[in-house]
């Protein structure tokens, strides 16, 4: 059953409402917040125009093409996931130091605001991501 990648702001929610500073809650949900966002991007650059995703690593290369673009929209978007990827990555990787629930908490605004820069890019905005994308 698919669903739409914007439903992990609702689990990243729910994780931070049932376990408080529980570390392996806050690191899940700063992932969950994340992949809203890069998820939902990269469903409406498919949707649009065909995967030029691959298999893996185009985490970076998918913000890289949002900063590098003309495009306000764009440039704030990948602002935004790159800020959330560095918090994912660090929830993900690194186990020596605590990830904070404020940090946590401030990544789903951002997220959820991410989501709606996305909802709002018209055609020829994810056309620019494909095209830097698929390279």
């Amino acid at each position: 059953m698919s669903f739409a990648c914007a439903e992990f702001i609702d689990v990243a929610k729910q994780l931070l409402a049932d376990h408080g500073e529980n570390q392996p809650a806050l690191r899940t949900a700063a992932g969950r917040a994340y992949y809203a966002l890069y998820g939902t991007i990269r469903a409406r650059v498919i949707e649009r125009h065909g995967d030029c995703f691959g298999d893996r690593g185009m985490h970076k290369r998918a913000f890289r093409a949002c900063q590098d673009s003309s495009d306000a929209r764009l440039k704030e978007l990948g602002k935004l996931l790159e800020s959330l990827e560095k918090l994912r990555v660090q929830s993900d990787y690194t186990y020596n130091c605590a990830v904070s629930r404020r940090e946590v908490l401030a990544a789903i605004p951002k997220a959820e605001y991410g989501l709606k820069l996305v909802e709002n890019l018209q055609l020829t905005a994810t056309q620019l991501l494909f095209d830097h994308i698929s390279g």
